[in-house]
């Protein structure tokens, strides 16, 4: 299920961001994989399409001499993207500092009672009730170790640097599971706070709060409008740029390739 964080009670709020800072120091977090690169991405992916944007300038202007430049069509579309991921990197960045990120750490985490990925702003869960048989894959390459994956279904998977590890992560979870069934069957609710960083909505038996105020933490997350509306920008504006550069190398050189092409064709003494 996904929750929107903003609806979620505020003591939930405040106590959900705390451990995600540390998770590694609160005992209710069975295993966590924070995430770093939606910090550094939009400033890898932009200097890696101004990197781009040099060799195919570069080419693109040498051929267009002596070669039309239709023949090197695909390369005009390499183009337009290497803009177009420069421009999304560019107003990802503007983002950032225009909507703030979200106060809580992004993530995959396993509690004692929920499975959390957070993604924007809302959380996708699933209870740990709800976790059947996992699925756990060695993955090696040329006969080494390369990790070993976790899966508890749907997006909810974690890697481990050796079998063992996944093995032991897995009967942590399932012990887990075990203690949360019973909790809930009992409805002991003193219990379930003790383990549970989500009790206010498991014994309301709901997650979505009217009226919450506007206090924090809270998430202020992009308008979809805009969101649609800058990878827009970022395709037409790559298209339109590419297809530009494309026109004026056609019509810049026309005469030069027409020399180079007579120039071929003159018959060797």
């Amino acid at each position: 299920m996904r929750v929107p964080f903003n609806t979620l009670p505020r003591s939930v709020r405040e106590r959900f961001v705390q451990i995600t800072k540390a998770p590694g120091l609160d005992p209710r977090v069975l295993v966590s994989s924070t995430s770093w690169a939606g910090i550094w991405l939009a400033y890898v992916l932009g200097g890696l399409s101004l990197i781009a944007l040099v060799p195919i300038l570069q080419f693109t202007f040498t051929r267009g001499q002596t070669i039309d430049p239709y023949h090197d069509r695909e390369v005009y579309l390499e183009l337009a993207l290497a803009i177009a991921v420069l421009v999304l990197s560019v107003t990802a960045i503007v983002f950032r500092l225009v909507w703030k990120p979200p106060p809580y750490k992004p993530g995959l985490y396993a509690f004692s009672s929920y499975l959390v990925q957070t993604r924007g702003a809302n959380l996708d869960m699933m209870s740990i009730t709800d976790i059947g048989t996992p699925t756990i894959v060695t993955v090696r390459r040329n006969g080494a170790h390369v990790h070993t994956r976790l899966e508890l279904g749907g997006a909810f998977t974690f890697y481990h640097s050796t079998d063992a590890a996944a093995q032991a992560c897995w009967s942590k979870i399932a012990e887990a599971r075990g203690r949360f069934r019973a909790m809930l069957a009992a409805r002991d609710a003193a219990a379930i706070a003790q383990v549970d960083p989500f009790v206010e909505c498991t014994v309301a038996g709901t997650w979505s709060f009217a009226g919450q105020p506007p206090a924090e933490p809270r998430v202020n997350p992009i308008p979809m409008p805009i969101v649609i509306g800058r990878w827009a920008v970022a395709i037409i504006l790559g298209v339109f740029t590419a297809g530009v550069y494309y026109a004026a190398i056609d019509h810049v050189f026309d005469e030069d390739r027409t020399a180079y092409l007579r120039s071929q064709r003159r018959p060797r003494r």
